[in-house]
């Protein structure tokens, strides 16, 4: 019986992981009650934001398909589509920096207006009690440290507006991600950019044949053109230009080992 009554207790002491986050919850929910207008621009700011870095990725659909592959293959583009490119790459660069600028903004303003609305609240609340209330307590003591706790208060929504415009990116792009590091190295960066590149189309620009060699595609650039595309084994079998560059990549490293 004593061992029952002992783990009971021990249950009852024991704060629950929901009622902490159902406390948090209601605590952004009445800070936000402040001044719901100012955190809506923020959020509505970040989300533009958001929205313009999905759309980026069709106008880098569009530049690839219509700019980039017919220079490197007719070696011309078209006037009015390169007119085009510009104007979506413009576009869509003023858009998003008009989100950062609306969302660091506005975010800003809600928080240290919020830190002052809330801090007024406790000082008039401090300055109602009744004066049994204010002998037994140091009054100045609380109203200097209502400012600091109404800061860490309020610090809870700052990063809320930030957060909307988290985007998981679908396209990875790596520009010679593994051109100045040994060979050991290599290996380590390669495992994790292989974890990186799960569920992502990953473009990587490089001039080892080791990062050539595990891509599901190689295209091989030659002064502004493309001289071979295919797979790898695609492209060892047709015995061109990559193939020779491979043979003789593959020589070298057996000679230094």
């Amino acid at each position: 019986m004593v061992t029952a009554n002992v783990t009971e207790s021990l249950v009852v002491e024991e704060t629950p992981v929901q009622s902490r986050l159902r406390t948090g919850i209601r605590l952004v929910r009445d800070l936000l009650k402040f001044h719901p207008r100012l955190f809506a621009i923020a959020v509505a700011g970040a989300s533009l934001y958001a929205v313009c870095t999905v759309v980026s990725s069709l106008g880098v659909a569009f530049l690839v398909d219509s700019v980039i592959l017919p220079r490197f293959v007719a070696g011309q583009i078209d006037t009015g589509v390169y007119v085009t490119g510009a104007a979506i790459v413009i576009g869509i660069g003023l858009l998003r920096a008009f989100g950062v600028v609306v969302r660091r903004s506005f975010a800003g303003v809600n928080n240290w207006r919020t830190v002052e609305s809330l801090t007024m609240l406790l000082v008039r609340q401090i300055m109602t009690q009744p004066s049994i209330w204010h002998k037994k307590r140091m009054t100045g003591d609380l109203v200097a440290r209502v400012g600091v706790d109404s800061d860490a208060a309020a610090e809870v929504l700052g990063p809320l507006p930030f957060s909307t415009a988290v985007v998981r990116p679908d396209v990875l792009i790596l520009d010679e991600a593994t051109s100045s590091v040994d060979a050991s190295t290599e290996v380590r960066i390669s495992r994790a950019l292989r974890k990186l590149a799960l569920g992502r189309t990953t473009v990587s620009i490089a001039h080892r044949l080791s990062t050539a060699a595990r891509a599901e595609r190689v295209v091989l650039l030659e002064n502004g053109r493309i001289i071979e595309d295919g797979s790898h084994d695609q492209l060892i079998a047709k015995n061109g230009r990559y193939a020779r560059q491979y043979q003789s990549w593959v020589f070298s490293t057996q000679s230094t080992i």
